[in-house]
């Protein structure tokens, strides 16, 4: 249904109709952080215990390798076992995106775009949207950059 309740029959209707819906969904204004929190941040002092150095190649397989095989491959096209296989040349080469990450502190639009895929949640009406939940196939590099962040106690 369209967003006043009418009947979508046109396919690229109902696919414009799923882009609006997630976009309002998803695309929520950004507040500012709260002013003591800013404070606290700027007074703090770096922990010397915490690891700021870039990935190794032994933290880049270890995060390839928690990867499951078998998943969609997400934006890139790239299966989890791909890089596996890949052996030795494809982790260094994942080794060295994720230092250029780490170093230059951005992220690039391919490691975090993701396709988003409706499912129904087995209740309520098939033609409501909001009977719908979302979830997000996310490139396969991009999964194992935040499976190295979650291992160095970063949170994404």
């Amino acid at each position: 249904m369209s967003a006043d309740g009418s009947l979508l029959s046109d396919k690229s209707a109902v696919v414009t109709r799923w882009q609006e819906h997630f976009s309002i969904l998803l695309n929520r204004p950004l507040h500012p952080p709260p002013v003591a929190l800013l404070s606290e941040a700027a007074a703090s002092t770096p922990d010397p215990l915490i690891d700021t150095c870039p990935p190794t190649l032994l933290e880049t397989y270890e995060a390839a390798n928690k990867v499951k095989a078998g998943k969609a491959p997400g934006s890139c096209g790239v299966y989890p076992e791909y890089i596996l296989c890949g052996g030795n040349e494809a982790l260094k080469t994942l080794n060295i995106i994720f230092t250029r990450v780490w170093e230059d502190e951005v992220v690039t639009e391919e490691l975090h775009q993701g396709i988003i895929i409706t499912l129904y949640k087995g209740k309520g009406s098939r033609s409501g949207w909001s009977n719908y939940t979302g979830i997000t196939l996310l490139s396969v590099p991009g999964k194992e950059a935040s499976l190295w962040l979650e291992q160095q106690g970063h949170h994404v």
